[in-house]
Order: C-alpha cells, then structure tokens, then sequence
C-alpha cells in the first residue's frame, strides 16, 4: 500500500510482512514497525484511501422523496429496508470484525462515516480501513 511519512511528506510503499522473529510487522523501505508506531509516523496516501462509498440512507430517500409518484408504494418497504440496515449496523459493531466495519463505513451505517454526522472522524475512518487491510492480508496470507 501506499503511505506518506506524516512529517516529511514523502511517500513510500508499505507492505505487511514478518520480521526475522516472525512476527508480523509494517515493512517500510527495509524497516519494521508495530501497528502503533506505523500509525504514529504514516498514513495511508490519498489514492489508497479514494474508493466507492454509498451513503445508503440518502440514496433510499432520493429514490423514495424525487421519483415519480408512483414510488410513493415503496415508502414502507423503504422504511423497514432502513431498520433492518440499522439492525445489521448494530449488530456489525458488536462483532468487531475489522473488515466488516469497513464494509459498513463504505455504506455509511456507521456515524463516524457519515459526513453529516456529528460523529463523523476521519482519523478514526482511517484506523479501520488500515484495520481491514491488515486483516485482509492476514488472511490472504495464512
């Protein structure tokens, strides 16, 4: 993946290997670094970070309040669609799966994912999508 080095401005490719000890470490330009320290010194450059997202809860009311008349027969469908999400967004926080909450962050069921929200933090967004890559190498990895 692509990071910046948060001080000097330089970017650098970063990948998830094993040290000599084995243990799974952040491998920038030959150096090693624990999950906390690779936080400290880098963050994820703006390609890694540019991807589809879908603010579901805006795209059902614009589907729902600026369509033809006849959509108005959706509205509670619609309505119980938006619960059970919410059900689903619950239920995903509890489990604590660190790629299921950056899939829940693409569709913004979570608060700190949407931008209108007084709960939206972008550095806590970026903490779980470096989550979910760790993970998903982790598993593609073992």
């Amino acid at each position: 993946m692509n990071v910046v080095d948060k001080k000097t401005g330089e970017e650098f490719f970063a990948v998830y290997a094993a040290n000599r000890l084995g243990n799974l470490r952040f491998n920038v330009n030959g150096k090693f670094y624990s999950d906390r320290e690779f936080n400290k010194k880098f963050e994820s450059s703006t390609q890694d970070m540019m991807k589809f997202r879908v603010h579901t809860v805006n795209l059902l009311k614009e589907v729902l309040y600026n369509s033809s008349e006849k959509m108005g027969v959706f509205k509670i469908p619609f309505d119980q669609f938006g619960k059970r999400l919410h059900e689903v967004a619950e239920r995903a926080s509890q489990l604590n799966d660190p790629i299921l909450n950056a899939l829940m962050c693409d569709l913004t069921l979570y608060a700190v994912a949407d931008p209108e929200s007084k709960e939206h933090d972008k550095e806590v967004l970026k903490d779980i999508y470096l989550k979910a890559r760790v993970q998903r190498f982790k598993e593609e990895n073992h």
